[in-house]
């Protein structure tokens, strides 16, 4: 039974090395089926461009930040304010004790102490610079470029503002 199953596959593979019609006339078909599918996709792709280029006649893209904030009470927009401070207040804070813990580690001769600080400090400043940001926004009033009130208008208004990102701002409460 077990050399009828062997001499039944050592035929097949020899028609399929010596006759290998099949296998090239399967080939084939897939070749073809998959040069369709190409020819759809790229249709497809064409039509995606047709529609990107057609102008759309829009308003205003961005909406000022009056108008943003006319939809909100004032009891929400200080709430969005406690929030980022909140925020900013929590990545400053995390860092610190991460700091500590490492600084510890690094004393006990531990050099995986070295490797949290370098890869987790970044990760904390940019949660609390973008916290610090959204801040800014808020108590001048501006949101969009427009407005001024875009990253390079931030930085230029605040020299010092690694110093502010890296204040946890504990005398306010998110009550200006």
């Amino acid at each position: 039974m077990r050399i009828s199953k062997t001499l039944r596959m050592m035929g097949r593979l020899a028609i399929g090395v010596l006759a290998p019609w099949r296998v090239i006339k399967r080939d084939i078909d897939r070749v073809r089926a998959a040069a369709r599918e190409h020819e759809k996709n790229i249709h497809y792709i064409r039509d995606l461009a047709r529609r990107a280029a057609k102008p759309k006649h829009e308003g205003p893209r961005t909406a000022s930040f009056d108008d943003v904030m006319r939809r909100h009470t004032p009891a929400s927009i200080a709430r969005v304010e406690r929030r980022f401070l909140f925020q900013k207040r929590l990545a400053l804070g995390t860092a610190a004790v991460i700091l500590v813990v490492s600084a510890c580690a690094i004393a006990n001769g531990r050099l995986l102490g070295i490797a949290t600080i370098i890869a987790s400090m970044p990760l904390f400043f940019m949660a609390s610079f973008s916290a610090h940001f959204r801040l800014w926004q808020l108590r001048n009033r501006r949101l969009s470029a427009e407005e001024s009130g875009g990253l390079d208008d931030f930085f230029a208004e605040n020299p010092r503002w690694i110093r502010q990102v890296l204040d946890p701002e504990l005398g306010n409460h998110g009550e200006e």
